[in-house]
């Protein structure tokens, strides 16, 4: 089971650009670890952490026989093999490319208790909370300002409870000429 991410659709300041970013490669890894947070807090609280809250019961049967056989373990969890192919165990699945990422597991098993099987109900692992998308956002907005500082630009102002003016052509035009003159490079 593995997640998909593209290049988000950012802020309107970063799709104006005329030579925008077009290498995310060193910021998947970032958002991977948002991810990987999610995911283990998922795990942590049975789903209650997810956007659809906790993960359906087990079936009495199933219940009473894992008990007896793997005492103390909670809800999928045996011996931690499914939560560490996320974290980067066996079964770990990670793509950083230029453009997108590829981020999961590749057990089976994930699946099957993502979307549920004929004799399960499903128990959504990759279910995030409008808390972890966050997170995610402000990850790639972090790297993105990174990105830019590193290439000799100058942020003016990012933050979410600020007001926002939209910038002349001229001012746009003088903030790009001083930045290049104080040694930035054209991206």
């Amino acid at each position: 089971m593995k997640m998909y991410l593209k290049t988000p659709n950012m802020e309107p300041l970063f799709l104006r650009l005329e030579t925008p970013i077009r290498d995310f490669t060193l910021c998947w890894p970032r958002v991977a670890a948002v991810l990987q947070d999610a995911v283990a807090e998922g795990f942590s609280s049975e789903g209650t952490a997810n956007r659809h809250g906790p993960w359906a019961p087990l079936s009495e049967k199933y219940a009473k026989a894992k008990a007896l056989h793997y005492p103390g373990a909670t809800i999928l969890q045996r011996d931690g093999t499914l939560e560490s192919s996320f974290m980067g165990g066996e079964g770990f699945h990670f793509v950083s490319e230029p453009m997108r990422m590829e981020w999961g597991s590749d057990l089976a098993v994930g699946a099957y208790h993502q979307f549920g099987t004929s004799k399960m109900p499903a128990r959504r692992i990759l279910d995030f909370a409008d808390s972890d998308v966050r997170a995610m956002r402000s990850e790639i907005v972090n790297w993105l300002q990174e990105e830019y500082r590193r290439l000799g630009f100058r942020i003016v102002s990012l933050q979410p409870t600020e007001t926002v003016r939209r910038i002349t052509r001229s001012e746009a035009s003088r903030a790009g000429r001083e930045a290049f003159e104080h040694g930035a490079s054209p991206i």
